[in-house]
């Protein structure tokens, strides 16, 4: 082995995971149990319709395998119902496969508003579509999930 290599290895031994842990599906599921466990809500309906969550959309999800890749804006909506911090947050994206953009404006606005506290998808869309109207931009994604997911 080669002295690359052999950093290489050193360095994949640290921080290579060949399957992780945790994963969205177990993330969200643990998370709202948490929160249910706590009596921070009492129905988990609560939770999910905090972030506009479909009903159907959450129960896909409840029985999903762990390979269960929601589209971006339910990813960014679980965000909002779970309360998470902006580092939870990401971790969360990162477990669906996304992350923040910088150039996205729905993006930029669900990261002030976890920072913030700022937790109703309601809130939050109307924040989107005032600022969408503002910059110009006709179609704006929107936080949240529908049944066709």
């Amino acid at each position: 082995m080669t002295n690359i290599e052999s950093e290489i290895q050193a360095y994949l031994d640290e921080h290579y995971v060949q399957k992780p842990k945790m994963n969205f599906r177990k993330y969200v599921l643990t998370r709202m149990q948490e929160m249910l466990d706590k009596k921070q809500f009492l129905k988990e309906c609560s939770i999910y319709q905090r972030g506009s969550i479909d009903r159907r959309v959450h129960n896909k999800l409840k029985h999903a395998t762990d390979q269960y890749k929601p589209y971006k804006t339910t990813a960014m909506a679980y965000c909002l119902a779970l309360g998470l911090s902006i580092r939870e947050a990401e971790q969360l994206l990162y477990l669906a496969g996304y992350l923040f953009e910088e150039g996205s404006l729905t993006d930029q606005i669900v990261k002030y508003c976890l920072e913030k506290g700022i937790y109703s998808a309601d809130v939050v869309n109307n924040e989107i579509c005032y600022f969408s109207e503002i910059y110009g931009l006709k179609r704006t994604e929107l936080v949240g999930s529908v049944a066709r997911e």
